[in-house]
């Protein structure tokens, strides 16, 4: 081998940063964490909190491999807080509502004249 086909290392790969591939998931962290924070305020209503629970938790796992990875643990412990307590609200409504215990409930007891 000759010195002619040795090249000189070029600085290109040095100046320029390394792009990061999980840069572009640090989204799914944050809003992970707030959509565990509505869903705590939204158990008690069946319709919205079981499916803000359900997004919560998908959208939390997407952001486990991000930079965000604490946040996204928490988005993910509370949306799975939020859909055990959604789906306890539900199974209460419906026992509830299969024993009769609406039948003999007056509504109007909270409507003031």
């Amino acid at each position: 081998m000759t010195d002619e086909t040795f090249l000189p290392p070029t600085l290109e790969p040095e100046i320029l940063p390394k792009p990061t591939p999980d840069a572009d998931r640090g989204w799914a962290g944050v809003t992970a964490l707030v959509l565990g924070l509505i869903n705590l305020f939204a158990w008690c209503l069946p319709i919205c909190g079981a499916p803000l629970a359900i997004a919560g938790i998908i959208i939390g796992v997407v952001g486990l491999k991000s930079p965000n990875r604490g946040i996204s643990i928490a988005g993910i412990i509370l949306s799975a807080i939020g859909l055990i307590l959604s789906v306890v609200a539900t199974v209460a409504f419906f026992s509830l509502l299969a024993s009769g215990w609406f039948q003999n409930f007056d509504f109007n007891q909270f409507y003031f004249q």
